[in-house]
């Protein structure tokens, strides 16, 4: 899955209920119904299509089972994310415990990953971009291997 892509700043309205942008709600939703994965990762809220999510899982599946960190993962991982349904204004619903978590109030910044789609409170979304290496030096790193 590919074409998440964008960036936008949205509000969640007082019910709690944030509005996905129709282009990536329609690439993360597919065929699939209505119905997508939450992830709460890296201080933010990641949203999967479930084709993508069924790859992430089969991933983490197929490590061994003996392996400590592979269990600590699949706890972590298993723990921290959550079935979430797209009602038919387009919007999903962000619980106290998820919004608490990414440190949202009412703005977000809602950013196109590629495969996924994340949810930033404004303020981390521009410390960590700011502390981060550019584009370019992401792809030349990326180029040559480092």
């Amino acid at each position: 899955m590919t074409g998440l892509t964008g960036i936008t700043r949205k509000q969640i309205d007082g019910k709690g209920r944030l509005s996905i942008p129709k282009k990536l709600r329609d690439l993360l939703t597919g065929t699939n119904g209505m119905e997508i994965t939450l992830l709460k990762i890296d201080g933010c809220l990641q949203l999967y299509p479930q084709s993508m999510w069924t790859q992430v899982e089969t991933a983490i599946d197929a490590l061994s089972p003996f392996a400590e960190r592979t269990r600590k993962l699949q706890r972590f991982w298993g723990m921290r994310s959550d079935q979430v349904v797209v009602d038919p204004e387009g919007r999903i619903n962000l619980s106290p415990d998820q919004k608490e978590y990414a440190g949202i109030d009412r703005d977000v910044m809602i950013i196109g990953a590629i495969n996924k789609v994340e949810i930033w409170n404004p303020e981390r979304w521009e410390k960590v971009t700011g502390e981060s290496p550019s584009l370019e030096e992401l792809a030349d790193e990326m180029a040559n291997g480092t």
